[in-house]
């Protein structure tokens, strides 16, 4: 399946993809697209950018599970590229999608010192 960007989300993902900006915001409203929009740019630079981390976060792991990790996450990994499938490792445990590259993309809940302290470890190329 080929992904569809709406003119909004091309917009963001030319601004994502120009390599000047350190820092970038997206804002839209509820279902506008944001996160999948986010989760297709971390996945496009975690395949073609080999031994890099990213990192996916929100509030608690509860949220993330069940928002960003079990549905856009999938849905943005089934739509990126069928042939990608068996070639990335997906564990449903610890929220983690690695590739064959050696990169990796973490999702995780900031609920708690433990978790925020074992994430401030981490050096991440994305966020």
């Amino acid at each position: 399946m080929a992904i569809t960007l709406t003119e909004k989300q091309n917009e963001a993902l030319k601004l994502a993809q120009s390599g000047y900006n350190k820092y970038i915001l997206f804002r839209g409203g509820s279902r506008s697209g944001k996160s999948y929009l986010i989760l297709y740019i971390i996945l496009s630079i975690a395949w073609t950018t080999p031994n890099t981390r990213h990192g996916v976060f929100r509030s608690t792991a509860v949220d993330v599970r069940k928002t960003l990790f079990l549905k856009t996450m999938m849905d943005v990994l089934r739509d990126f590229d069928s042939e990608l499938m068996p070639q990335y490792k997906i564990n449903m445990t610890d929220m983690t999608v690695k590739f064959p590259n050696g990169s990796v993309i973490m999702v995780a809940g900031l609920e708690g010192t433990t978790k925020v302290d074992r994430i401030l470890g981490e050096e991440f190329s994305a966020l």
